[in-house]
This record gives structure tokens, sequence and C-alpha cells, in this order.
């Protein structure tokens, strides 16, 4: 049986210093289909295109995309779905890319400590 594994993370903006709350859900769906319809439409690719690169890489990852969780739509930094068989082991390594929150830190950072100047 096949299992679709979505994984996403956001990065909460409101806190101007170094310490982020992140914000991340883990779902568990049967039907890609389901999956596909809980983005917010224009902020992911066409389904076909999803379906296609899960079929030949057995995943998808998009970033900047809207998402229905608990009811309200929400903008997560990325979300990666798997596809996976039941009653087998996986191993997964992932890298999270922190470079454009870590910019903005600094650029934020560079420009309070000016004012203070």
């Amino acid at each position: 049986m096949k299992l679709y594994i979505v994984k996403g993370y956001r990065i909460e903006k409101r806190n101007n210093d170094l310490h982020k709350r992140v914000d991340s859900f883990v779902g568990y769906f049967t039907n890609l289909k389901e999956v596909y319809s809980y983005f917010e439409n224009g902020t992911v690719s066409s389904y076909s295109t999803v379906a296609k690169a899960i079929k030949r890489k057995g995943s998808f990852q998009v970033f900047s995309s809207k998402f229905l969780f608990k009811n309200k739509t929400k903008k997560f930094e990325e979300i990666n779905i798997y596809r996976v068989e039941t009653n087998e082991l996986y191993e997964h390594l992932q890298f999270i890319n922190f470079q454009k929150q870590i910019k903005e830190e600094i650029s934020e950072f560079n420009f309070t400590k000016k004012l203070l100047q």
C-alpha cells in the first residue's frame, strides 16, 4: 500500500531577535489528490507535475507555499511530499537551508545597529 508523508515547516517572523519559533507538521495520506487539495491554488505546481515528480523521484519539494492546516491556510517555507510503501523501513537525510532567514536577520540587525548609533 502506498502512503504519502507530507512534512512542512515555517519560521515565525514576528520576533526581531535571533531566536525564532519553527512550526512544523507531518501528515499521512493514502491519496495524492487529497494531499494536493490541501494546497492553495497557485502556490504549487499542477497536480500532474507533482505526480510525475513523485513517480520519478519518490518525493516532491515546494517552497513558499500555502497549505491548509487545522482549518486555516498558512504559508510554509518548505513542504515535502514523500511516497513510501507501508511495512518498509526507509532512511532519510534532509538538509534545511536557513540562508535566507540568516540574511534577513543580519540585515535587520545592521539596520537596528545603525539606528542606535
